[in-house]
């Protein structure tokens, strides 16, 4: 059905998704483990743990979303110059944005992951005797 080198591409190109997604993941949560004394400053001043965890998800969610679209853009831009060295084909618009779209929920899904995570901890103060 599929000859080798097709599963040898495939398997370059799935890859080279998973090294990005756990550049992504990386990315998110030290984002999220250095902003944690500013949360802790929120939490001093009275706001909830539900309130950190949707600030943190949000801030964290908002640069990465910003990158995907400037990425998607770029992608599209480029997209012309990379069917005609038959890279990429453009037959089928639909499969772009749905592989958009799950790399989107599976960002958000580990930004709330991480979120919580990292707000678990009640410790506001580390005391060292």
């Amino acid at each position: 059905m599929f000859t080798i080198s097709f599963w040898i591409e495939f398997g370059q190109i799935l890859l080279i998704f998973v090294v990005s997604i756990i550049n992504l993941f990386t990315i998110i949560y030290f984002w999220i483990i250095r902003s944690k004394k500013t949360y802790n400053i929120y939490l001093i001043c009275g706001c909830s743990r539900a309130k950190i965890i949707y600030l943190t998800v949000a801030r964290s969610f908002i640069v990465i979303l910003i990158g995907i679209i400037s990425g998607s853009i770029i992608f599209s831009l480029f997209a012309g110059v990379l069917e005609k060295f038959n890279l990429i084909t453009t037959e089928n618009p639909l499969l772009y944005l749905l592989v958009i779209a799950l790399i989107i929920a599976v960002t958000l899904v580990f930004s709330i992951a991480a979120a919580i995570k990292s707000n678990i901890n009640k410790d506001i103060y580390h005391i060292e005797e």
